[in-house]
């Protein structure tokens, strides 16, 4: 009885070609033309509810975990006394499909069950509930307790872990009995036989087959390289980008940590003697993005089997269905409806509700895509099963939400009763022991939701910064939907009047603009929602509530919440809670430049609308104005029309021309006045001296302003009016000399000529300004 690369625990899914990290690209390409001709033999991936049967002491023995294994397995009384998430209907499925398996083991021998279970009892077939009474998507027509012929378990006592076996012997001797069973539950509500051996249909011609050779030759894999090797290859480059100032050895052991390679080095063991920020930077590649960087390195083969295995899977009956015809119009016309039903929903969830639709809709593209009546087709390659699945996962998801609903979103489409009676895919069956916890959370999809971010904060209101890291966690690759939970307290300024006041719910509009204007730049959806606690971090706790075990949560740390231990106790307390999660954090970088909402209500109160857009992630003057009446209740105060920067340095020259030549003229006239009580300068007060030297400054600066204009108005017409130079009117001499001049002594005495002229080059700007900084600001300061 040796042991198999197969699946993970209890329930674990079955490997796609590329989670075999030993699999190989001829040996795939082996495979895929295998299928593609018609020679690959294996059994359908039923729509049921999974379960591990075994014998032990004498009775029937079930298994849904690790806990039950470790213990030789639930008996009948045990079994019934569990609770089962989907209500009375499902325990009433196992508990009838379980009674007529111990029907159909009294049928044998003491002998044949130990040669079929094993001297101890080690051996737990993997077998699958099915029929009307355990009915989920797909409508089987007869109750059938299946035991297929691989992904079978035992639990080893030495390493405390549950492990797949090779059962083939045993199951030699089981195939041989199977027959009894027939007779043995002749009057039980369950059949129990073994899952029947179908052939893959062969494709009309090669081309899917070609198209996705291409696309793993494209993606680099090739030869005798392995999914692991292809892997390692991705992942230099990557490791070099983010370190790269680190020694190629420390690189590769960070490889093999993250690629989880036999042999690998720990942690510490990488970062021994490392500063504390290098350490620091290692530990979040390893434990924070190793699972993105995989995610990402694996997807273009991924995508490439995907589409294969659609191919391959489209016509596909189920052997458990009369009339698969019709169930496939059952289920194209359920999914017609509840695609229609849910783009018309309006209600509670609503937002929510369009974004899975979109989610689902670009998988599966139209209902007419649904054209098979089995989940998957499951096989055996060198002692490993596989699978291959098509469009099951999307129309599952779609009528899921309709018929039941998920968080906010109520059953559309189903009745009262319906949504009680909630069936769960696969490990979401399992019977649940009691748990320290008295919670009964609301069911989540795990298709849909396998990975989650949670987003808290206040938001009074959100800028820039915020949807900017909330869009970069909608683009990590194994986050399927973001949560921005609101803080429900409003926020203001303190000592002003509610003018700045920005609530929850308009922060929820803001965010919703936000999302609607700037959808090219998300990855998956990203969902607004009002929290309902004390603090933003508590109502994500509340969340996690929600959540079914396995699922991964990922908490979004912003720049300022580093150090918030808040967010690093989150495992513990899912741990603590009994809820089964996968809680990861993540410091998203700083973007929008690290304002604060306290900055952000300082300009609403101000009516600092421009450097309140300014922080905005919009651009459109709509959505801005959109925004600012959001927060104010208003349209903004647009700016008039301002004069170009020429127009307005020379309306300044002509202030300052006009208040010199006033200065010069009140100057004169007291020159004058003083010159009546004496002409000899000899006997001129003190006063009268400094008046008159301060009135002989004011002409000289009227004469240098005089020149100021007259070189402005000279070089306009020297370089556009005239044909000698590069003009806009070449060979055309517009003034002789004579006018030249005449314009020349006009400008002396017309200080304005500069503005009427209105051309003028960027030199006499200059000009200008100089002259306006090196003056005008010392003579209103000697004033």
């Amino acid at each position: 009885m040796k042991k198999l690369l197969l699946e993970g625990g209890v329930g674990g899914h079955l490997n796609h070609l590329y989670d075999n990290r030993q699999m190989t690209y001829n040996k795939m390409v082996s495979i895929l033309k295998k299928a593609s001709s018609g020679e690959l033999v294996g059994t359908e991936k039923a729509d049921g509810y999974n379960i591990f049967l075994g014998y032990r002491g004498g009775t029937a023995r079930a298994a849904r975990n690790k806990t039950d294994m470790q213990r030789g397995g639930m008996t009948m009384e045990e079994l019934a006394a569990r609770e089962f998430k989907g209500g009375e209907k499902v325990r009433q499925a196992y508990i009838r499909s379980f009674d007529a398996y111990q029907a159909a083991l009294d049928s044998l021998s003491d002998q044949e069950k130990v040669a079929i279970f094993g001297p101890n009892g080690e051996v737990f077939y993997n077998t699958e509930i099915m029929g009307p009474a355990a009915a989920q998507l797909l409508n089987y027509d007869v109750d059938v307790l299946s035991i297929h012929h691989g992904g079978h378990k035992t639990y080893n006592k030495a390493t405390d872990t549950v492990e797949v076996i090779d059962a083939s012997a045993n199951s030699k001797i089981l195939d041989k009995v199977i027959d009894r069973f027939e007779q043995a539950t002749a009057g039980k509500p369950f059949a129990v036989q073994r899952t029947a051996f179908i052939t893959l249909k062969a494709l009309d011609s090669d081309a899917s087959l070609n198209v996705t050779i291409s696309k793993l030759q494209k993606a680099g894999f090739g030869g005798t390289m392995t999914i692991e090797e292809y892997l390692e290859m991705k992942l230099v480059p990557a490791i070099d980008t983010a370190l790269p100032y680190f020694d190629r050895r420390i690189k590769q052991e960070i490889i093999d940590r993250i690629l989880n390679k036999e042999g690998k080095k720990g942690l510490a063991q990488i970062t021994k003697g490392f500063p504390k920020e290098q350490k620091a930077v290692v530990s979040d590649l390893v434990l924070n993005q190793s699972k993105n960087l995989i995610k990402n390195a694996i997807w273009p083969i991924e995508e490439a089997i995907h589409e294969f295995a659609v191919d391959m899977l489209e016509g596909m009956e189920s052997a458990y269905i009369l009339d698969n015809e019709r169930e496939l119009k059952r289920l194209r016309d359920e999914v017609k409806a509840a695609i229609k039903q849910i783009a018309e929903y309006s209600g509670p969830g609503e937002e929510q509700a369009k974004d899975i639709l979109l989610q689902q809709l670009q998988k599966l593209k139209h209902h007419n895509k649904i054209n098979a009546t089995i989940e998957g087709f499951v096989f055996e390659e060198d002692g490993v099963l596989y699978k291959f699945t098509g469009n099951y996962a999307p129309m599952n998801q779609l009528l899921g939400m309709f018929k039941y609903g998920r968080g906010k979103i109520p059953a559309i489409g189903g009745s009262k009763e319906e949504t009680k009676e909630l069936q769960e895919h696969e490990e979401d069956d399992l019977p649940q022991t009691p748990t320290a916890t008295n919670v009964v959370p609301e069911p989540i999809v795990n298709e849909i939701l396998d990975s989650i971010a949670l987003f808290p904060g206040g938001f009074k209101p959100p800028h820039k910064g915020h949807f900017e890291a909330a869009a970069y966690l909608s683009n990590i690759r194994d986050i399927d939907q973001v949560y921005v939970i609101i803080s429900p307290k409003a926020r203001a300024e303190h000592g002003f009047s509610n003018r700045a006041e920005v609530t929850a719910e308009m922060s929820k509009e803001l965010w919703d603009l936000y999302i609607a204007v700037n959808k090219d730049k998300i990855g998956v959806p990203i969902v607004a929602t009002i929290g309902t606690g004390i603090t933003p971090v508590s109502d994500a706790y509340d969340f996690m509530v929600k959540m079914n075990p396995g699922q991964t949560v990922t908490f979004a740390k912003g720049s300022k919440d580093k150090e918030d231990k808040r967010f690093d106790a989150a495992q513990a307390w899912s741990d603590k809670k009994g809820l089964g999660l996968n809680v990861r954090l993540i410091n998203t970088p700083v973007f929008g430049g690290g304002i604060s909402g306290t900055k952000m209500r300082e300009m609403i109160l101000e009516d600092e609308w421009e450097s309140f857009a300014d922080n905005l992630p919009l651009t459109k003057m709509e959505h801005i104005q959109h925004a600012w009446a959001i927060v104010t209740g208003q349209a903004p105060t647009m700016p008039q029309a301002q004069p170009a920067l020429q127009e307005t340095v020379f309306r300044m020259v002509e202030q300052a021309i006009d208040e010199v030549d006033n200065k010069y003229a009140i100057c004169t006239a007291s020159i004058g006045k003083t010159a009546k009580h004496g002409t000899e300068r000899s006997k001129w007060s003190k006063a009268e001296e400094k008046r008159y030297e301060h009135c002989k400054e004011k002409v000289e600066e009227s004469e240098k302003i005089d020149e100021l204009s007259s070189v402005g108005g000279g070089s306009v017409q020297g370089s556009m009016m005239t044909g000698d130079g590069g003009g806009p009117f070449p060979g055309i001499d517009v003034q002789d000399e004579n006018d030249k001049e005449k314009q020349k002594s006009k400008q002396k005495t017309n200080p304005t000529m500069l503005r009427k002229s209105g051309l003028v080059e960027d030199i006499t700007v200059d000009e200008v300004l100089d002259y306006l900084l090196q003056n005008i600001g010392s003579n209103e300061h000697a004033n």
